[in-house]
């Protein structure tokens, strides 16, 4: 007969091997993953809890980086948004300039720059980005308003050229004023690519081409002078641009694209 004692300290000891044996290989997982050993936790001493030290887990900082939603919304919306107000304001001057009536498309341009104006101001500080679109905006449909009382204009507003280019040069020569004393090489891109297209407008090549040797000597400076290296290297390669588009003949000046016929004693 079997001793019931005898098969219960049986059952026991086959149980415990069990256990260990699972013991053993949760520690051998633990130890390839790189986890730390389980187990309890000591307790704090006595001279811990008097002071009331406890170690907590410190709070994880929240990024602070915005989301792509975000950026888009906040930037890119605006930018896209702005380019079709220009584009709209373009496309009123050109239809009110093609009725016959190039003091209204004038008229437009100009309250449309001061509108553009005022209304960047009202969100120069609360939204400091929607204020330099639209100053940059105002600043690009005054020059375009300007070019239009000459150039592309059917009927123009003035009729001679050279008033025209100079209305221009003063335009570029304000938004390089405004970059200096605001201190944005952006904008001095910005008013040095326009000049380059000024200096092609006027199609005359003893004025053209000594501005583009101007312009290009006036971001060295600001290179060099300001640290403004950047706008010196977008400067360098679209002064060779309007050389080039010279040499084919100034399409921009409405041109039919071609090599020059002669040299014309060019400068550059």
């Amino acid at each position: 007969m079997v001793d019931p004692k005898s098969s219960f300290d049986s059952g026991d000891e086959q149980a415990r091997e069990f256990l260990e044996e699972i013991e053993a290989r949760i520690a051998r997982i633990e130890s390839h993953l790189g986890l730390p050993a389980t187990g309890v936790s000591p307790a704090p001493t006595a001279a811990a809890a008097a002071e009331g030290v406890h170690r907590t887990e410190p709070p994880r900082a929240e990024s602070a980086t915005p989301g792509l939603e975000i950026r888009i919304g906040a930037f890119g919306l605006a930018w896209i948004g702005s380019a079709i107000l220009l584009l709209g304001i373009v496309f009123l001057m050109t239809y009110t300039s093609n009725l016959g009536l190039p003091i209204v498309s004038s008229i437009v341009g100009y309250l449309a720059v001061v509108g553009l104006y005022m209304f960047a101001r009202v969100w120069k500080e609360s939204i400091p980005h929607i204020y330099r679109i639209n100053y940059i905006s105002s600043l690009l449909l005054l020059y375009y308003s300007t070019m239009r009382l000459h150039f592309f204009s059917q009927d123009p507003f003035i009729g001679s050229v050279y008033l025209a280019f100079l209305l221009l040069l003063l335009v570029v020569g304000f938004m390089l004023y405004l970059a200096l004393i605001h201190d944005s090489q952006s904008l001095g891109v910005i008013a040095v690519l326009l000049g380059l297209i000024a200096a092609l407008l006027i199609d005359r090549t003893h004025i053209g081409l000594p501005l583009i040797a101007v312009f290009s000597g006036i971001s060295l400076y600001l290179a060099i002078r300001r640290n403004w290296w950047n706008l010196l290297i977008v400067v360098t390669p679209l002064a060779y641009m309007a050389y080039v588009l010279w040499l084919l003949g100034n399409p921009i000046a409405g041109h039919p694209l071609g090599a020059v016929s002669d040299h014309q004693n060019s400068l550059i």
